[in-house]
This record gives structure tokens, C-alpha cells and sequence, in this order.
């Protein structure tokens, strides 16, 4: 897992090179929600825009295939992470990389996602997207999809 700002852009990280050049070149808050290929299935972006809600009303997953950045565009949300080792996996949905998970059995770590940062996932980070920092608010978010 990776926690940073926009405005940090040294990175060992090949796929953030890749990602923070596209983004030199695209103002993706102007984006609408949607797919957008970079490199076919290897590097995509999905835009979003929803409201904030409470964890109990979301859903723990993890990826198998792919590496996850969070950006967040507009707003702020709360994103809870954990291990996989710690999940209980019940089913992995093959057609959309998703690991779909009961519970966590451990610790469980909390970021709250600001204007301008961002959260990479790997495939060993189970996370839940989408929860309240201090009310419902609409939030505006560019997640990158990085084949492992």
C-alpha cells in the first residue's frame, strides 16, 4: 500500500510514471464517469462520482489481477485496509477481478481519502471504498487499474 499527495511525483513505481504522465496530459476532473483505456487491459481508468455512506453499507474486496489507484478528485471519503491473510474470502469473481469477502478477521487500519491524495492497493491490501468521514458528501474519484 501506498498513501501520498498529487504533488509528490518521485516514484520507483513503473505503473506511476505511467500514470502521473497521463495525468500531466489530462485533466481528469473533466472526465465523466466511465472506462477510459490508457493501454488496453493492462492500464485503464475508471471515473467515478457517488455519495459517501457508512461501512456498514459497503462491501470489503480485493483484486487478483490488478493493482488499484485511488485518487481522489472531489471530496473526501474514508477507506478502511486490511491483509488478505486476515479476510475471509467466500468467492472470486474471475470476469471482474473481484474478490468478494465476508469479513476481517485482525487488525483493520483506516485513511481518510483528501482532495489531491491517493491510495494504491496491491492485491495483497483488501480495502473498503466509499465510507463517511463526517457526513454524506458527493465525491468525484479517478481509480487506475494497473495489470500485476
Amino acid at each position: 500500500m501506498i498513501y501520498n499527495k498529487f504533488s509528490y511525483k518521485k516514484f520507483e513505481e513503473e505503473f506511476l510514471q505511467k500514470i502521473f504522465e497521463f495525468l500531466e496530459k489530462n485533466d481528469v476532473s473533466k472526465f465523466e464517469n466511465g472506462r477510459y483505456d490508457i493501454d488496453k487491459d493492462n492500464l485503464f481508468l475508471n471515473i467515478a462520482t457517488y455519495n459517501t455512506t457508512t461501512p456498514e453499507n459497503r462491501v470489503w474486496e480485493a483484486h487478483k489481477e490488478y493493482i488499484d489507484v485511488h485518487m481522489m478528485i472531489k471530496g473526501k471519503e474514508k477507506m478502511c485496509t486490511a491483509f488478505i491473510e486476515n479476510a475471509n474470502i467466500t468467492e472470486y469473481h474471475e470476469d471482474s477481478d473481484y474478490v468478494e469477502i465476508s469479513d476481517i478477521k485482525g487488525d483493520i487500519s483506516q485513511i481518510v481519502l483528501n482532495e489531491g491524495e491517493y491510495l494504491v492497493c496491491y492485491p495483497q491490501d483488501v480495502h473498503k471504498t466509499a465510507c463517511i468521514v463526517e457526513k454524506e458528501e458527493e465525491v468525484k474519484k479517478a481509480i487506475f487499474k494497473v495489470r500485476v
